[in-house]
């Protein structure tokens, strides 16, 4: 330390001696800028461009007249088979009072369906842009049930609230889950080259559509009276939605139409929640009144997104003369929609006000995911 504190000083001073000196040496050795312009040995500044450079557009050219405003137009279908998850589903609970074993959380088996989406799309006569209009649909039901058997505890229904009191023994839990999904999306780009065998097409466009849903659970037990009951819970969320889309396609060719791709994209829309619906009743108590023990009601709007992925192989080939060409790809798709689950979020909300200290408020609702096969048919024609 008593050798820093010797040196420090010296240090500060020869850097601002060198400080000093440079500062000399860059006033004298640059000029002003009315001297430069009487000076005939001094250099026009440069201008800052940049060279105009062209991405060689890519794209399937069959043999076939041309019209005045489209080159040719092509047609695809995707058979889909995925798993649709959807975040907080949890069904029930199984409870050990006192705790002689672990509390077991049962989750929604979601199994996995098949979907389809059609799509059709044409080039234009200018540069090689292309529009193309895809059309998904996931339209599935799915059950789930839970029983208490002989292992012990107590079941909590996670969708009816009439049991959180625990005023009666629940021995069963039935839930069916019915997914109306339908989407559009409208992309406007141009495929090109990035070299010889890669191919990038930056695309933009619009996202719109619906998203449907609707759960209902039974809760059969036995009361403390040795009553049978049955407690009925029925959801409902309709919304639809529009907003733009922005993304990429990319593939890296191999040999004899055999190439590698991946496609993502994001999109950002408004979204519309005008029916989301809570019904709620006792049948045990109140049978053939038609009255529920709970009805709410609930509208909003948000700002919603989405995300869309895929990776796989394909193959192409013309046929027909050059007249048509065949594509077929091959991949794994995974699409996350960011909020959807607006049924938890207003049961949640409408039973915190009865039961506060046996529920937990979500502070979001849970996420709608899809993911698994995809397997695509392409003509161009």
């Amino acid at each position: 330390m008593e050798i820093m504190k010797k040196f420090l000083p010296i240090l500060l001073a020869a850097l601002a001696t060198s400080t000093i000196n440079a500062n000399q040496s860059d006033s004298e050795s640059i000029p002003l800028e009315s001297d430069c312009i009487k000076c005939d040995s001094c250099c026009d500044v440069p201008n800052k461009t940049m060279t105009a450079a062209y991405n060689q557009a890519d794209g399937i050219y069959v043999c076939n007249p041309k019209n005045y405003f489209l080159n040719n137009s092509f047609a695809t279908i995707s058979f889909l088979y995925i798993q649709p998850i959807q975040e907080q589903m949890e069904t029930a609970l199984r409870l050990f009072s006192p705790a002689t074993s672990s509390n077991v959380l049962y989750k929604y088996d979601f199994e996995w369906k098949p979907a389809f989406k059609l799509g059709f799309g044409s080039y234009f006569d200018r540069d090689r842009w292309e529009a193309f209009i895809e059309y998904s649909r996931v339209n599935t039901s799915m059950h789930n049930s839970v029983s208490l058997g002989n292992s012990g505890g107590y079941l909590q229904d996670f969708w009816s609230f009439g049991n959180v009191g625990f005023n009666f023994t629940t021995q069963k839990v039935n839930t069916d889950w019915d997914l109306n999904f339908n989407i559009f999306h409208l992309d406007l780009g141009r495929s090109y080259y990035n070299g010889k065998k890669l191919v990038f097409n930056a695309h933009y466009g619009l996202k719109t559509g619906w998203i449907n849903q609707k759960l209902q659970s039974e809760s059969k037990g036995i009361s403390l009276e040795n009553q049978p009951i049955a407690l009925k819970a029925d959801f409902k969320s309709n919304s639809w939605l529009i907003g733009p889309r922005i993304g990429i396609y990319s593939h890296w060719m191999f040999c004899k139409g055999f190439r590698f791709f991946g496609n993502g994209s994001a999109s950002l829309f408004y979204q519309k929640f005008s029916k989301i619906k809570l019904r709620e009743g006792d049948v045990g108590l109140i049978p053939g009144t038609g009255e529920w023990e709970a009805a709410c009601n609930y509208s909003t709007q948000l700002i919603n997104s989405s995300l869309e992925g895929i990776l796989g192989f394909g193959y192409e080939r013309y046929i027909n003369r050059n007249k048509c060409h065949f594509d077929l790809a091959v991949g794994y798709e995974a699409q996350l929609f960011f909020d959807q689950n607006m049924m938890r979020y207003l049961q949640q909300s409408n039973n915190h006000g009865i039961f506060s200290s046996s529920l937990k408020i979500s502070s979001k609702a849970g996420n709608l995911i899809f993911h698994g096969l995809n397997i695509t048919a392409r003509l161009d024609f």
